[in-house]
Order: structure tokens, then sequence, then C-alpha cells
């Protein structure tokens, strides 16, 4: 394989711990900061595509509901939002009443 050089600016702290990393792996500080970019690279969104781990948790998330609407026997949770949300900032405002009043 064949590189490009290129030259870089690091903060001393930035090289310090390439360097460390870079012992940490019996690697090259070259191979860990290629390998670095490489991992940055593959996680840069491209416009219009979701990333990998975008990907994976949506897969993730819908398996999980998938899991609750079998446990459920195929019933959804019949929740109104709007009554959920009140009820929760109502007790929010319960618990921090005593501290407005210094009680």
């Amino acid at each position: 394989m064949s590189y490009q050089r290129v030259q870089i600016l690091l903060t001393p702290e930035q090289y310090r711990r390439l360097k460390r990393l870079a012992h940490l792996q019996r690697q090259s500080l070259s191979s860990v900061v290629r390998e670095l970019i490489q991992q940055g690279l593959e996680n840069l969104p491209i416009a219009g595509q979701p990333r990998e781990a975008d990907l994976s948790w949506l897969e993730q998330t819908h398996q999980a509901v998938q899991r609750m609407l079998e446990a459920r026997g195929g019933e959804p949770i019949a929740a109104d939002a709007v009554e959920l949300i009140r009820s929760i900032r109502e007790e929010r405002a319960d618990e921090l009443a005593p501290r407005a009043t210094g009680h």
C-alpha cells in the first residue's frame, strides 16, 4: 500500500496521548493516526445517508419495540402523551415546591 506524506500540527496533549496509545498497542504513531483517521472517516455522515451507528441504534430500537409488543400480545400501550407530560410536570413541580420556599 502506498501512502501520501502529510504534515499536521498537534497540541502537546494530543501528541502525548497518541504516543502513549502507540506504545500500548505496540504500533507506530503513524499507524495509530491512520487507524483513528479511518475510524473517523467511516463515522462521518454522508449527505442523505444515515451513519452505521444510527442504523444500528434504529435496528436495536425496532427489535425492542417488537419484543414489547409480543409481550403485550401485539397490543400497543394506550397512553395520552399530553396527559402523561402534564402529570410528569406536576410531579416535578411538587418536588421543587418545598425547595422554592426554603423548607
